[in-house]
């Protein structure tokens, strides 16, 4: 064997590996670009980095990213939804990724990926939120008819000042949930370890089950209507007439 070519073999490619690691762990410069969209009433974020929606007459959207990568970024419509992700998904990181949506009325969030969004929800009928990933939703002013929370993943999800008719929240994993404001009626179901906060949620009716070993605190001043099956903690609040059924080392308790 030529050790000198074997070794100016390896140089070149510890070279092309490095050039190959500078380019993916350097998305360049911060850049603005101003995208075209059309009627949008949801977005889903597939990508990292953060988006915030405010609302406003006319529907717009800023992607602030390192210029290497912003063009690597999709914004495409489709049925009223706006979905965000890239073309390409090669290794290391892409840097901080900023999105600026704006649009008459927002009903729903989806996160596929790692991505943290921030949402205004003023004027929503019926409003969907969902996690599949590790992102977090922050979401205000939701007054509406119906709340759905689907939350599959690590993700967290907060709701402040809502007030609904009813909400409907499902946890398969480990993430967390935290609501507070009014609804008449709530039903909740955890497959997992989740964490479900909804102490200042006050209600009048609340149903919950646990498969696992998830914790929930609740407010309810009607019913509360409790399945565990597992070694899951309900605490509640409100003074609510109790139906419970527990299989397991789970807990039904009043708060405090």
């Amino acid at each position: 064997m030529n050790l000198r070519t074997t070794g100016a073999a390896a140089s070149v490619i510890l070279c092309a590996s490095l050039l190959t690691a500078c380019s993916a762990i350097n998305p360049g410069a911060r850049a603005t670009d101003e995208r075209e969209i059309g009627d949008v009433t949801a977005v889903e974020l597939d990508t990292s980095g953060d988006l915030v929606v405010t609302l406003g007459d006319e529907p717009s959207l800023t992607i602030t990213a390192g210029d290497r990568i912003i063009d690597d970024l999709t914004s495409e419509t489709d049925g009223g939804v706006l979905r965000l992700g890239r073309k390409s998904w090669g290794p290391g990181t892409v840097g901080p990724i900023r999105y600026e949506l704006t649009v008459p009325k927002l009903e729903g969030v989806t996160i596929s990926g790692s991505g943290d969004v921030d949402a205004d929800f003023s004027g929503a009928d019926a409003v969907k939120l969902a996690i599949r990933g590790s992102g977090d939703i922050h979401a205000t002013n939701i007054d509406a008819t119906s709340l759905t929370i689907t939350l599959e993943g690590s993700g967290d999800i907060t709701v402040d000042g809502l007030a609904a008719d009813d909400v409907t929240a499902h946890i398969e994993g480990s993430g967390n949930i935290t609501l507070s404001g009014e609804a008449t009626e709530q039903s909740l179901t955890i497959e997992g370890a989740g964490d479900y906060d909804a102490e200042e949620l006050k209600t009048v009716d609340t149903i919950v089950r646990i498969e696992g070993s998830g914790d929930v605190d609740v407010f309810a001043t009607g019913t509360l209507t409790a399945n565990i099956d597992g070694s899951g903690s309900i605490r509640y609040s409100g003074d609510p007439r109790v139906d419970k059924s527990i299989d397991g080392a789970g807990e039904v308790v009043p708060a405090g």
